[in-house]
C-alpha cells in the first residue's frame, strides 16, 4: 500500500478523475444553481433552466431550456439554448478568450410601464447608490464568434394612448472577431424582421477601443406602423397605408465626443395614405425618392441632392370660422374674424 501510495501514477490519475468528475457533474450543477439562486432569490423572480452541460476537457458549456418570468407569471426572458466555448490558452496572454457563443431562439419581452420603467430592469443587480466609479479600462475580452439564430422581441410601450403593441422578429445576428483590444475590428450582420412586411438588414465593421461602428443599411418599414407609433403627436391624422424603403452608410465614433455621419442616403416612400379622424382624404403620395442625403452631427449639417415627388395630393381648406386647415390641423386665422359670414368649402388643392 505504501508502495502504490508512492506511485506519482496513482496520484496523476486521482487528479485526472477527481477534475473529470468536478468538470462533468459539480460545474453544471454549480452554474445552474446560481444561476437560478440569483433570479429567484436576489431578484424575486420564476426561473427555470433544464440543464447545463460541461466538458472540463473541450472547455464548452450548453445549457437549455431558460425561462424567467415575473412572480404573476408574465413572461420577461427564454432561451432554447446557448453554446459557449472558451479557449482558455488565450489566458497565457493575459486575454479572456471566447471561440464562440452561440443562442438559439431567444426571446424577450420588452414592457414600457406608464410610469416610465422598463420591465426588464428586474434582471439587472439593484443599485448601490453610490457614486459610479471613474471610467476603467476595459478587461482584455475576445469573441471569435457570436451567432443569435431566431431571436424576438416583444415591445410593448403602455405611455402611448392607445398602448403601442409590435414584435420584432425573426432576428439574425452574426459578429466575427469582436474585441476590447485596441484597433480591432471584427464584422457583423444584422437581419431584423418588422411585423409581416418589415425588414431591417445591416452589416459592416466595428470596434469596442475606440468605439468605432460603419454600418450598411437596408430597411423596408411600413408607414402605418411608424405612424401608430407617433400618434400621441399627431392625433388628428392616420396612416391607412404605406411603405418606405432606405438605404444608406452610417459611420459612429466615440473617440472625442460623440460623432454621426451618414452618406448615400436613399429614401423611397410608395403608396402612402393619410387621413383625419373622419376618414377624410389629407395627404396621398403615390412616390416619393430622396437620393444622395448627408448629415453630420454635431456640425449640425445636412445635405439632399435630390428630392422628387409624383402624383401627390395635399387637401386643405378653409373651416367656417376662418380657420386654416393643414394636414388635419386647424390653423387659427390672423387678425380678428369679420362678419363677412362662412367660408364654404374651398374643395381640394393639388400639387
Amino acid at each position: 500500500m505504501r508502495r502504490l501510495l508512492k506511485d506519482y501514477r496513482v496520484w496523476f490519475g486521482l487528479l485526472v478523475l477527481g477534475y473529470t468528475l468536478a468538470g462533468f457533474l459539480w460545474v453544471p450543477w454549480l452554474a445552474k444553481s446560481q444561476l437560478l439562486s440569483y433570479f429567484r432569490e436576489a431578484r424575486g423572480l420564476e426561473a427555470e433552466l433544464a440543464q447545463v452541460q460541461f466538458n472540463p476537457f473541450l472547455f464548452r458549456l450548453r445549457a437549455d431550456g431558460l425561462a424567467v418570468r415575473h412572480p404573476d407569471g408574465r413572461p420577461i426572458m427564454t432561451l432554447g439554448a446557448v453554446d459557449l466555448d472558451f479557449d482558455p490558452i488565450w489566458l497565457f496572454r493575459g486575454i479572456w478568450r471566447v471561440q464562440s457563443l452561440h443562442l438559439s431562439a431567444p426571446e424577450l419581452s420588452v414592457q414600457r410601464r406608464a410610469s416610465g420603467s422598463w420591465n426588464f430592469a428586474v434582471l439587472l443587480p439593484p443599485s448601490t447608490g453610490e457614486p459610479a466609479p471613474a471610467r476603467a479600462e476595459l478587461p482584455r475580452l475576445s469573441l471569435g464568434e457570436l451567432a443569435i439564430n431566431d431571436g424576438r422581441i416583444g415591445y410593448e410601450d403602455l405611455t402611448r394612448t392607445p398602448a403601442f403593441r409590435q414584435e420584432l422578429g425573426p432576428i439574425k445576428l452574426q459578429i466575427a472577431e469582436l474585441s476590447t483590444l485596441p484597433d480591432r475590428r471584427g464584422d457583423y450582420r444584422v437581419d431584423l424582421g418588422l411585423g409581416d412586411t418589415g425588414r431591417v438588414h445591416v452589416a459592416g465593421a466595428a470596434s469596442l477601443t475606440p468605439l468605432e461602428v460603419d454600418a450598411q443599411f437596408e430597411a423596408q418599414v411600413p408607414l402605418s406602423r411608424v405612424a401608430a407609433y407617433v400618434a400621441g403627436a399627431l392625433p388628428s391624422l392616420r396612416v391607412t397605408r404605406g411603405t418606405a424603403t432606405l438605404d444608406g452608410n452610417l459611420q459612429l465614433a466615440g473617440v472625442e465626443g460623440f460623432g454621426v455621419r451618414l452618406r448615400d442616403l436613399g429614401v423611397q416612400v410608395r403608396d402612402l395614405a393619410v387621413v383625419d379622424p373622419d376618414d377624410t382624404p389629407v395627404l396621398a403620395i403615390d412616390q416619393l425618392d430622396l437620393s444622395q442625403g448627408a448629415l453630420d452631427w454635431p456640425q449640425r449639417r445636412v445635405r439632399i441632392q435630390s428630392l422628387a415627388l409624383a402624383d401627390t395630393q395635399l387637401h386643405t381648406w378653409l373651416n367656417p370660422d376662418r380657420s386654416f386647415r393643414v394636414l388635419g390641423r386647424a390653423v387659427p386665422a390672423a387678425g380678428p374674424t369679420t362678419d363677412a359670414g362662412p367660408t364654404t368649402d374651398a374643395g381640394p388643392t393639388t400639387d
